[in-house]
């Protein structure tokens, strides 16, 4: 009961099924549909063929008009072996810059939490007028927004997106409901010039394309090999082209939300029945916040509005307000804290664990740390580095998941004084034993070998 814009709606649990319809109605008069379908079963295109049918079919039989549903069931591609694309993906991920990581809670696939954000309608018709004026697609100037976001909150030369291509080849496929999309990465790099950024972003979109057939999987396992991880594609951006020609007074909206691995997916469509862009963003709730990705909306926002006016030299773009800009240095990077030239990481720690004693030092998903603990533990593991021989000014590697042996086992690497190596648990072994060969590792810390904390020595 009551009306259907004072009520906000959940997604309902599929219950082992790949998807799931239900009808919202209020006793105004409005109604809702909610269609929740897996993504093993539709991609973001065929949604759209499908909304457009269900309102096809609403308008006929409103008007007590017959309507055959055209459309074929829901089917996927024949499985085919994968072409080889190594040699490709190993020459466009050369020399890649690794970012600063965001580290998330540990969840492999955490629940995402969904921020909408929407265009002005005059906003959005800049848009496809820069678009049409420079035979642009939109998708490339909300990602050109994103790169130049990115590569200012990170001071970076390059910006990494991955951007979802559609597979379809056959007029059939192109007319059917499933899943043919593959995901591949775009490496975009800095340029003065906004219209400039845009061609070189479509320019790569093409190459990319071309060899997307090999799969995300294989992609990874190339960066990996190429001294980056999957940490580089943090942030995916889905246009949903809507294929509505419905005249039915309805408005649609889109999101992706459900588990996932990277940090955020911008999922852009222009299925409103005005004309207006809206952008919802599914986003890692272990990792950003919505306070977060308010901010994230309003510069993108400010960086499309200043395009639009007619500023294209990207270096005189005002990305952030002031308060975003003290927003992201005190509530995503911390507090910067003035040193004396003396001090070092391990002087640091050892006052104030003097000072706070039994405060909490380190919170884990597992568990929490006192100083007092953190000195303990890191103290033990100083000591059995002594014990296995390591001498000052070694290197140890070790490769640990990001819980509450993380932090005691670098402090103890540091009290023993050597210096420390993370290696990624999801690298292939012939990477890690690459890495331990060629670095020179004294030592390897692991506890992948059934006990809480494995020393091994190493040769060489």
């Amino acid at each position: 009961p009551g009306r259907l814009g004072e009520r906000k709606y959940d997604y309902l649990p599929l219950d082992g099924l790949p998807y799931d319809f239900c009808l919202f109605a209020a006793d105004d008069g409005q109604a809702a549909l909610s269609l929740q379908i897996h993504h093993i079963l539709i991609d973001g295109f065929s949604t759209g063929l499908l909304c457009n049918e269900i309102l096809k079919a609403y308008e006929a039989l409103s008007q007590d008009r017959h309507y055959q549903y055209l459309l074929p069931q829901f089917f996927g591609l024949e499985r085919q072996d994968p072409p080889d694309e190594s040699s490709f993906w190993k020459e466009y991920l050369r020399d890649i810059q690794p970012y600063t990581a965001s580290f998330p809670t540990g969840e492999e696939c955490a629940k995402a939490l969904e921020y909408k954000g929407s265009l002005s309608g005059e906003l959005s018709l800049a848009i496809d007028r820069y678009c049409a004026d420079n035979s642009l697609r939109p998708y490339t100037v909300f990602m050109a927004a994103l790169a130049i976001y990115q590569m200012y909150i990170r001071d970076a030369e390059e910006s990494y997106i991955v951007l979802p291509r559609l597979n379809r080849d056959t007029a059939d496929e192109r007319k059917a409901i499933g899943c043919f999309v593959l995901p591949v990465p775009l490496r975009i790099r800095r340029n003065d010039s906004f219209m400039e950024l845009c061609r070189s972003i479509e320019a790569e979109g093409k190459l990319a394309s071309a060899h997307k057939k090999c799969g995300l999987s294989e992609i990874l396992e190339v960066l990996m090999e190429s001294g980056g991880d999957d940490t580089l594609l943090q942030y995916t951006l889905n246009f949903q082209k809507s294929n509505i020609d419905s005249k039915s007074r309805t408005k649609l909206s889109f999101s992706a939300c459900g588990a996932m691995s990277n940090l955020a997916t911008l999922n852009i469509s222009d299925w409103n029945s005005d004309g207006t862009y809206e952008i919802t963003y599914d986003y890692r709730r272990d990792v950003l916040s919505e306070a977060y990705m308010t901010y994230f909306h309003g510069s993108l926002i400010r960086i499309l509005s200043q395009v639009l006016d007619g500023m294209d030299a990207v270096g005189e773009l005002a990305i952030l307000t002031e308060e975003e800009e003290s927003f992201l240095k005190t509530g995503m990077r911390g507090r910067s804290v003035a040193l004396n030239s003396g001090e070092t990481i391990i002087s640091l720690f050892e006052k104030a664990a003097v000072a706070a004693g039994g405060g909490p030092a380190v919170i884990a998903e597992d568990q929490t740390l006192s100083f007092a603990r953190l000195d303990e533990l890191s103290n033990a593991v100083a000591n059995k580095l002594r014990t296995q021989g390591v001498i000052k000014g070694s290197l140890a590697a070790f490769r640990l998941k990001r819980d509450s042996n993380l932090v005691p086992v670098i402090l103890g690497i540091l009290k023993a004084g050597c210096s420390f190596l993370p290696i990624d648990l999801k690298y292939p072994a012939g990477r890690t034993e690459y890495i331990l060969e060629n670095s020179r590792a004294g030592i390897l810390i692991d506890e992948t070998n059934g006990e809480p904390l494995y020393y091994k020595v190493l040769n060489g």
